[in-house]
């Protein structure tokens, strides 16, 4: 998964197929890729559920999420931010998180 400002990318890779949407409710401001986390939550569930073609994830074997992020403005995420994509990622179904 990639995590830009209001734009995601998800591959999966025993497959191979890719999905990338931008935002249509920004949840990223001047500071922080994540910064609404409602907004966040619904727009990556979407994203992610629209990439296994599943609504409910909770029967699918477990997935594992490597996150990149793509943020121009700051090139180290701080332990706040670290928190906050953790949270994140379990929050919409992953089992496991590797930043």
């Amino acid at each position: 998964m990639i995590l830009s400002p209001n734009y995601v990318v998800f591959k999966d890779i025993e497959t191979g197929r890719t999905i990338s949407r931008n935002a249509t409710a920004n949840f990223s401001n001047e500071r922080l890729i994540i910064a609404d986390f409602k907004i966040a939550d619904k727009f990556l569930r979407e994203v992610l559920y629209e990439l296994y073609n599943e609504k409910n994830l909770i029967f699918r074997k477990s997935i594992k999420i490597v996150l990149q992020i793509k943020d121009l403005r700051k090139p180290i995420a701080s332990s706040v931010e670290v928190r906050i994509y953790r949270d994140m990622i379990e929050h919409i179904g992953a089992s496991r998180f590797i930043l």
